[in-house]
């Protein structure tokens, strides 16, 4: 029999990473890593949801030494957590700790007659290279979204079970300095992003007062952020930035290139408004709007105003 692990925060949907690991394990449960207090309902379709609750969880190495511990004690031969910066930390100190295999940004799973393998995307999403995990344990990460605002628990409140998170030895904050909060993009339900058809700095306004117009994070292409620096890596869409899988995706300005397709092209509907009928993007798109986005970009924002006035 094998048994599988997924390891979600509260307010996290694991349903990407059942559905990752249910053609290769026989059982799979489900632990909710929490600071004191914290609760989760249990999630349908596991085999069981336990809430961990403990100080200190957010720390990696804390994190990664309470999920060694459940993996031996669940005899788990795959663990399964969200392609997450925190959680990417977690994936890799747990796979020098368990010698284990290690497959981030899983897209499928398999077992063959050697063994389990992964799937994931290469070379910005142009080839699918299949890896074999040709050890005891594997640990793998996935894309998940955020648990839906309003929508009824799967089933009643997990157990919760207090665990003892180590203190991280070696780390001394000796400064703290406020940073203020910016994007949301990988649990963002509508994003506007923009490219270098935008031509100034000072013109990002008008991409915000769109954003704002229908409630969306803001996003950029690369080259904003890395050549212009008009903005910072949160804003990022494309294969060194964020993968997103909003409802919307409105692409403005933007021409294309492969390593921003791949961090967008699961948006559910994606719309793009370029100067240029043969962008790239287009062949993306749900809806191609071909013209001058300084004409259209203000003229959609005051419709979307007057709609909701």
């Amino acid at each position: 029999m094998s048994n599988a692990l997924v390891i979600i925060e509260p307010g996290q949907d694991a349903a990407s990473l059942l559905a990752l690991v249910a053609p290769v394990a026989d059982t799979v449960a489900v632990a909710v890593l929490a600071g004191p207090g914290g609760s989760a309902s249990a999630v349908a379709g596991a085999a069981s949801t336990t809430v961990l609750q403990a100080d200190g969880l957010q720390a990696g190495e804390a994190a990664a030494a309470v999920v060694a511990e459940l993996v031996a004690s669940h005899g788990a031969e795959l663990v399964a957590l969200p392609a997450t910066a925190r959680f990417r930390e977690v994936a890799a100190l747990l796979t020098g700790r368990l010698d284990a295999a290690c497959a981030p940004d899983a897209i499928a799973l398999a077992r063959t007659a050697d063994g389990l393998t992964a799937d994931r995307l290469l070379y910005g999403g142009v080839v699918i290279g299949t890896f074999a995990l040709q050890r005891p344990v594997a640990v793998v990460t996935a894309t998940v979204k955020p648990l839906a605002d309003g929508a009824a628990p799967a089933g009643g409140p997990a157990p919760a079970r207090a665990v003892t998170a180590a203190p991280v030895a070696g780390k001394t904050l000796t400064g703290r300095a406020e940073v203020a909060a910016e994007g949301g993009l990988a649990n963002a339900e509508r994003i506007v992003s923009f490219g270098r058809g935008l031509r100034a700095a000072g013109d990002i306004e008008l991409i915000r007062a769109l954003a704002a117009a229908l409630d969306a994070e803001l996003g950029c292409s690369r080259p904003i952020v890395d050549d212009l620096k008009w903005l910072g890596l949160p804003h990022q869409v494309g294969l060194t930035g964020t993968t997103v899988k909003p409802r919307l995706y409105l692409a403005v300005g933007i021409s294309g290139q492969i390593q921003h397709l791949v961090g967008m092209r699961d948006a559910k509907t994606i719309i793009a408004i370029n100067n240029n009928p043969s962008a790239p993007i287009f062949e993306a798109s749900d809806l191609a709007v071909v013209g001058d986005l300084y004409e259209i970009v203000p003229r959609l924002t005051a419709a979307l105003a007057a709609r909701s006035a």
